[in-house]
């Protein structure tokens, strides 16, 4: 029974696992809220996230906000015009959908492909910002290049992103629920599970294509 309790043991090693996307999951909400901080709390959460997958067991607190600090204007740059797009997309589809004939749905398709090209960006920008050192054309570019050459993985994150919408707007008992899940750590658990995929792919780049960079020999 003592080794269930050791602090090596599969058991503790989980529940510290767990820990840590509670933590993950609080500090990303509350350095979301005032919105235009979303960015570097993204990229903060995908360092510990990257990390974990990595088996570096990174300290969370001091790496998250060692990343946001760090990489705060890189991301800002990146979130504002990400929000404005997706609002201004948002707006398009809408009066197509509920505002225009039959005979205009054709511009459904276009606004559909840019979409895509700003959400292969949006699932894709933080992560590489939080794993390489590169400026900023190369990342954007980088994103592009990563999320038509993982086709597969790309539409794989999409629909699940889009699965989970649908789940919690389908009832208001299903809202309820699927925001309590998120709010104790949902966010952290879906931002794992795309960083095991993502380590994955970074591992087929060299070095020469993407510079990497390590957060933590930065000086404080």
């Amino acid at each position: 029974m003592k080794s269930i309790f050791e602090s090596n043991s599969p058991f503790i090693r989980f529940l510290n696992f767990l820990a840590d996307l509670i933590i993950v999951n609080v500090l990303l909400i509350i350095t979301s809220i005032p919105v235009i901080t979303g960015g570097a709390a993204l990229c903060s959460a995908y360092s510990v996230m990257l990390k974990r997958v990595r088996r570096e067991d990174p300290p969370v607190v001091k790496t998250f906000f060692r990343t946001f600090k760090s990489e705060f204007k890189r991301s800002t740059l990146i979130w504002i015009p990400l929000i404005l797009i997706t609002a201004f997309l948002l707006a398009d589809l809408y009066i197509i959908f509920f505002m225009l004939g039959a005979e205009y749905q054709w511009l459904q398709y276009p606004v559909l492909i840019v979409s895509y090209i700003v959400l292969s960006i949006a699932l894709y920008i933080y992560p590489l910002m939080a794993t390489y050192d590169t400026g900023m054309k190369a990342l954007l570019k980088n994103c592009v290049l990563i999320s038509f050459g993982n086709l597969p993985t790309t539409i794989f994150f999409t629909f699940i992103i889009i699965a989970i919408l649908k789940i919690a707007v389908s009832s208001g008992k299903a809202l309820i629920v699927v925001g309590s899940i998120f709010l104790f750590m949902g966010f952290a658990i879906l931002i794992y599970f795309f960083s095991v995929f993502l380590i994955r792919i970074f591992q087929k780049y060299t070095s020469e294509e993407l510079i990497q960079k390590d957060i933590d020999e930065r000086e404080d």
